[in-house]
């Protein structure tokens, strides 16, 4: 089975993010980026009837509060069928340049604090 990580597209990040619980906040910060970049201002995560709405500019917590709801649901039904809606015309790639970026500012952090 092929490594999961980086994920080349929102959605497959997206559902790491929902069905993985415990993940590093790097992942809900990687969403957060893609959103902030791509200007996808309203996103729908949508399992069976139950629907969860991530608009505007949203931090890591918020995304990882969603789907962690999003994951208690989908244990409850037991099946993990998602959907996920994006605005019309939006690119659903997350570039590895995201990636590196997101690093940086990681690594920039450690640095800061070890002094």
């Amino acid at each position: 089975m092929p490594n999961p990580w980086p994920p080349d597209n929102i959605d497959r990040l997206i559902e790491i993010a929902v069905t993985t619980a415990g993940l590093s906040r790097v992942v809900y910060k990687l969403i957060a980026l893609w959103i902030e970049d791509r200007k996808a201002r309203k996103i729908k995560i949508k399992h069976g009837d139950f629907e969860v709405h991530i608009e505007g500019r949203v931090s890591d917590k918020e995304i990882a509060r969603a789907c962690s709801t999003l994951r208690k649901v989908m244990k409850k039904s037991g099946n993990d069928d998602l959907e996920i809606i994006l605005p019309s015309g939006v690119d659903r790639a997350v570039p590895i340049e995201m990636i590196h970026k997101l690093n940086q500012k990681k690594d920039a952090m450690k640095k800061g604090s070890k002094k």
